[in-house]
């Protein structure tokens, strides 16, 4: 799913961009009897500009998705267990489920998953042990798997 909305924002920066180059910046020419804003919408000098902050806007929207999605399936290949030292309802919500905040310590390093999913409020409590999946030569690039509530289920300490 993931794939599909990185595709379709992809295609829509290119389109965007195409546009762009197609219509160029135009001039502005002022039309003796037009005010300002008719003179500026009839020459539509803002139009490119406008494009830009979309592509900008879309831009980033990709990067987030992208470098999340990069991150969980290429990068970050290890997999080591931390405690959960905090949790904390985040202010976002999904679906109208509020998601949740996890402070994890892992490695001899402490660091904060935002916007984990709430389920993971449900399933694990201060105290108890979480994957972390990390890269190898940098184990501050981590991610909580999606499936940590599944690994933990098969975890030996569980059993």
């Amino acid at each position: 799913m993931i794939i599909l909305v990185l595709g379709l924002i992809l295609l829509f920066i290119i389109m965007n961009i195409k546009h762009l180059f197609n219509i160029g910046f135009p001039d502005y020419i002022p039309i003796d009897g037009l005010g300002i804003i008719d003179n500026l919408n009839h020459t539509q000098v803002l139009h490119p500009y406008g494009l830009m902050l979309v592509i900008l806007i879309l831009s980033k929207g990709f990067y987030s998705l992208a470098s999340s999605y990069y991150i969980d399936r290429f990068i970050a290949t290890e997999i080591t267990y931390g405690t959960v030292t905090s949790i904390q309802y985040s202010n976002n919500r999904v679906n109208n489920k509020p998601l949740v905040n996890l402070e994890v310590k892992y490695l001899e390093l402490t660091a904060i998953f935002k916007d984990q999913p709430g389920d993971f409020g449900f399933e694990f409590k201060k105290g108890d042990i979480i994957p972390v999946k990390y890269q190898k030569d940098k184990p501050e690039v981590a991610v909580i798997p999606a499936d940590a509530i599944e690994i933990m289920k098969s975890h030996p300490s569980n059993e």
